[in-house]
């Protein structure tokens, strides 16, 4: 994410990275803001976000394209309750083709998100089922 850019121009710049016609990053934009409900926002500095609308547009640039491994850090910390649910929704939504691997000290959203878990500990897998 760049904060010194808009919402609108970040999703652009990086659909076009990953491959979306430059004619059509407008679009595109809209239709991931509108996903991962950060509208509002299109036209708003990055770095003016709160907290967890940031989580959301990374979030967002990160599953863009389809990648067949997405990793993901803390997805839906600062996030609200209720944002926080829906953010879950959509990253299953938009991972089905995917390896999804998160990493979070949450165990709501391992279970939200997770077929398979591992626990380390000290940088060790004490767990892993």
């Amino acid at each position: 994410m760049i904060e010194a850019i808009t919402v609108k121009e970040n999703i652009q710049l990086f659909a076009v990275l990953k491959g979306v016609q430059s004619s059509q990053a407008g679009q595109f934009a809209n239709l991931y803001a509108k996903k991962f409900e950060i509208s509002q926002f299109l036209n708003t500095l990055a770095g003016a976000l709160s907290g967890g609308n940031k989580r959301k547009l990374v979030t967002a640039l990160a599953m863009m394209g389809k990648p067949s491994i997405i990793y993901l850090d803390e997805s839906s910390a600062g996030v609200d309750p209720y944002a926080r649910r829906v953010l879950w929704k959509t990253i299953r939504q938009e991972s089905r083709d995917s390896a999804l691997i998160v990493t979070t000290h949450s165990l709501e959203e391992a279970e939200a998100l997770g077929t398979k878990m591992a626990i380390m500990v000290d940088g060790e897998f004490q767990c892993f089922g």
